[in-house]
C-alpha cells in the first residue's frame, strides 16, 4: 500500500502468511503489509503476521519504506516466523535489516526512524519483569510494547509472537528508563522483544534486540549473608543482597550454602513468590516478615508465609523456606500498625503485634512454640488445642488496651487444667506471661472436665464455655482471687453427702442429701425447685451447718418411692453374674453400689452437679419379686 493519501486506514484482526488457526503458512512471497511511497497515519493492531518468505528477496513481517512514511502505528500484533525482520524501516524500499539507533533519536525517514528500546534483563513468572533504556527525541512520550517469543529472530531483533502488554513514559532530556512488570505469564528461556511508539504521531520503531527470560535465582555465599525482600515500583519484588541489588521478578529463588544469615522479608506493595532454600549446617538463621502500616493478613501454616491485606478476597504475595528448623533459628512475624490478623504460625515462630487492634490465631497442627505478642490495642488470641508439641506462650508487651484470650479444645473429650499460669490439657498448654482482661476457656463438643487449681495467671474475667457438649468444673479450694468467673454452657462440681449409705428399696423413707457450702459454692444460693436427684425433687429443705465449719450446708430430703433407684437397681441386677448364672440367694440382702447424681441451678443462673456412691439392696420377697419382673421382660 503506497502513494500519498493513502493515509489513516486500519489493518486490525487479519490472518496475514498464515491460515485461521495461525499455524500453517498460505504461501506469500511478500512482506505481509508495505506501507510505502508516503502513506501516513496507518494502524496495524491485533494482527497475525507469519510465514511470510521470499526466494528473492527477505520479505519480513511489516515494511515501512521511503522517507515521507511516517505515523504508521504497529502494535498489539503477533509477527513470527517470517524470513525477513519483523518490522522493518528502510529507504530504499527493499529490505535492509536492522537500522541502528542514533543518539537523541533526531533522523527523518520511514516512521522517522523510531530508536527501538534496548533491553537489559527480563525475568520470567506468572508475571513478567522488564528492564532496560530507551534514547528518543527529548521530553516525549512513548508507548513500549512488549512481546515474547520461543526463540530470536536470526538476526537477534525480534520478532514478537506473543503480545504481552504495554507500559508509557516519557522522556527526562533524552532518555527513559523502565523496569516493568507485564500482567502475562512468561516461562524460563522465552525471549522478549519490545518497540517504541511515538505518542502521539504513532512512529513506531523496529523491533529490539531479543533477551532471554530467567528466573530471578540468587546464589548467598558461605558467610554471613544479609538478604532484604522489598516492593519495587513496578510490583515486583527487589532482592538485596548485603545491600546490593540482585534483580526485580515476581518469582524468586534464594539457595545459601551457609553461615549465620538474616532474611528480612517486607510485605506489602508486591506480588508473587519467593523460595528460601537455606542449606547450610552451621550458624544460626533469623527471617522476619514485615506487615505494612494497613490492615495485614498473615497466614502462616508449616513452610510457607502467606500476606494480603485485610480487605483483599485472596493472598497473592507467598514465601516458601526450608533449612530453617536448626538449633538457634528463629522465624519472626512483625505486625503493623493496622489491626492485622495472623492466622496458623508455625513452629517456634515470635509474633510481634503492632499497636492495632490485632487477632493472633494459634492452631493446634502448626502453633509449637509459639511466642505472642500483640503490642499495644486490645488484642485477641485464639489458641486450639490438639497436637501442640510445645507451649504457646502470650506475652503481650502493650500498655493500653484489653486483651483476649480464647483457648479451645478438640472435638474429643478435653480434661482443662488451669494451675500457676498455664491452661493445660493433657501435654498440651499455653502459658499466660501477661494480664489478660478476658480469658475462655472452651470444650470442643465433647464430655469435657475443668479443673481450677491454684491458678496465678493475670486474668480479670475467666468463663468456661460448655456450649455445644459439657464441660464440669471443678474448683480445688478457692477460686483465683480477684477473677470473675463465669459458667456458659458449664457446669460447676459441687459436694454433696447423701447420707444413709445403704438404701433399702423396700422402705417407704426418706434419703437426705447435703449440698455443701465451699469457697467456689454457695449453697444458700440454690434453687432448690431446680434440684433433681435420681429422678426426684425435694419434698423438703433447710439450711444448717452440717459439716461445722461456721457456712450453712443446704440438706434436701427425697421420699424413696419418688426416686427412680428401684429402676436402676433392677438394671444393675440384670447385669450381675450371680443372676445370671442363677446363683442368687434370696434370702440375703442383694447389695449394688450405684454412684447418684444430684443436679440444679443456683439463683444467679450457674449450673451444678454432685455425685457420691451408695449402696441399693433388697431382700427376700422384694428381692423375688424384682426378679419377676426382670424375667417377664426377658432381662435375666
Amino acid at each position: 500500500m503506497g502513494n500519498p493519501g493513502t493515509d489513516n486506514n486500519t489493518f486490525a484482526g487479519n490472518y496475514i502468511g498464515t491460515d485461521a488457526t495461525g499455524t500453517a503458512p498460505l504461501g506469500n512471497e511478500n512482506s505481509g503489509i508495505v506501507i510505502t511511497d508516503g502513506g501516513k497515519g496507518n494502524r496495524i493492531l491485533g494482527n497475525t503476521i507469519a510465514f511470510n518468505a521470499s526466494r528473492v528477496v527477505s520479505a519480513g513481517g511489516v515494511r515501512i519504506a521511503f522517507s515521507g512514511t511516517t505515523g504508521n502505528r504497529i502494535q498489539g500484533n503477533s509477527i513470527y516466523s517470517n524470513s525477513g525482520l519483523g518490522i522493518d524501516l528502510t529507504t530504499t524500499g527493499a529490505a535492509d535489516g536492522v537500522t541502528a539507533n542514533d543518539d537523541g533519536d533526531p533522523d527523518t525517514g520511514p516512521n522517522n526512524f523510531q530508536n527501538f528500546p534496548v533491553l537489559s534483563v527480563a525475568h520470567s513468572g506468572p508475571k513478567t519483569f522488564v528492564a532496560g533504556t530507551l534514547n528518543s527525541l527529548a521530553n516525549t512520550v512513548l508507548t513500549l510494547d512488549f512481546y515474547a517469543s520461543p526463540a530470536a529472530d536470526p538476526a537477534g531483533y525480534g520478532e514478537g509472537a506473543r503480545y504481552l502488554g504495554s507500559w508509557t513514559g516519557s522522556t527526562v532530556g533524552n532518555d527513559l528508563s523502565f523496569a516493568v512488570l507485564l500482567a502475562a505469564a512468561t516461562s524460563a528461556g522465552e525471549v522478549i522483544t519490545a518497540t517504541a511508539t511515538e505518542e502521539p504521531t504513532g512512529n513506531t520503531s523496529e523491533f529490539s534486540a531479543a533477551v532471554t527470560t530467567t528466573d530471578l535465582v540468587v546464589i548467598g555465599t558461605t558467610g554471613n549473608d544479609a538478604y532484604v525482600f522489598s516492593a519495587h515500583s513496578s510490583g515486583g519484588v527487589e532482592v538485596f543482597l548485603n545491600g546490593l541489588s540482585q534483580g526485580v521478578a515476581v518469582q524468586v529463588v534464594v539457595t545459601d550454602p551457609d553461615g549465620s544469615d538474616t532474611y528480612t522479608v517486607n510485605f506489602g506493595g508486591w506480588t508473587g513468590n519467593v523460595t528460601l532454600n537455606d542449606t547450610g549446617t552451621t550458624g544460626t538463621d533469623a527471617l522476619t516478615f514485615n506487615g505494612t502500616a494497613a490492615d495485614d493478613s498473615f497466614n502462616k501454616p508449616i513452610g510457607f508465609v502467606q500476606w494480603k491485606l485485610t480487605a483483599d478476597l485472596a493472598y497473592q504475595t507467598r514465601v516458601d523456606f526450608t533449612g530453617f528448623g536448626d538449633t538457634g533459628d528463629s522465624i519472626t512475624l512483625v505486625a503493623g500498625a493496622g489491626n492485622d490478623t495472623i492466622h496458623d504460625p508455625g513452629t517456634n515462630t515470635a509474633i510481634l503485634g503492632g499497636p492495632g487492634d490485632d487477632t493472633i490465631i494459634i492452631d493446634a497442627s502448626f502453633g509449637n512454640g509459639v511466642v505472642a505478642d500483640g503490642g499495644d490495642g486490645s488484642d485477641t488470641y485464639v489458641v486450639a488445642f490438639g497436637s501442640l508439641t510445645a507451649p504457646v506462650t502470650i506475652a503481650d508487651s502493650g500498655t493500653t488496651g484489653s486483651d483476649t484470650l480464647a483457648v479451645q479444645g478438640t472435638p474429643g473429650p478435653d480434661a482443662f487444667l488451669l494451675a500457676g499460669n498455664q491452661v493445660q490439657n493433657g501435654a498440651e498448654s499455653v502459658i499466660i506471661a501477661s494480664p489478660i482482661t478476658n480469658l475462655t476457656v472452651a470444650g470442643g463438643g465433647g464430655v469435657d472436665s475443668t479443673t481450677i487449681d491454684g491458678f496465678t495467671a493475670p486474668t480479670t474475667n475467666l468463663a468456661v464455655d460448655g456450649t455445644g457438649g459439657t464441660n464440669a468444673v471443678t474448683i480445688v479450694g478457692s477460686p483465683p482471687p480477684g477473677v470473675t468467673l463465669d459458667l456458659i454452657g458449664a457446669v460447676q462440681t459441687v459436694d454433696i453427702n447423701i447420707k444413709p449409705n445403704e438404701i433399702n428399696l423396700a422402705n417407704r423413707g426418706v434419703i437426705p442429701v447435703v449440698l455443701y457450702t465451699t469457697a467456689s459454692f454457695n449453697a444458700a444460693l440454690v434453687d432448690v425447685s431446680s434440684v433433681v436427684f435420681a429422678g426426684a425433687h425435694a419434698f423438703h429443705s433447710s439450711l444448717r451447718d452440717v459439716d461445722h465449719d461456721g457456712d450453712l450446708d443446704l440438706v434436701l430430703d427425697f421420699r424413696t418411692q419418688d426416686t427412680n433407684l428401684r429402676q436402676l437397681y433392677g438394671q444393675l441386677l440384670a447385669e450381675d453374674d450371680q443372676v445370671l448364672n442363677g446363683r442368687l440367694d434370696c434370702n440375703v440382702d442383694k447389695h449394688q453400689l450405684a454412684t447418684l447424681a444430684l443436679t440444679g441451678t443456683t439463683v444467679d443462673g450457674l449450673q451444678f452437679q454432685g455425685f457420691d456412691a451408695v449402696d441399693l439392696f433388697l431382700s427376700g420377697k422384694a428381692l423375688r419379686a424384682m426378679l419377676a419382673e426382670l424375667a417377664a421382660a426377658g432381662l435375666i
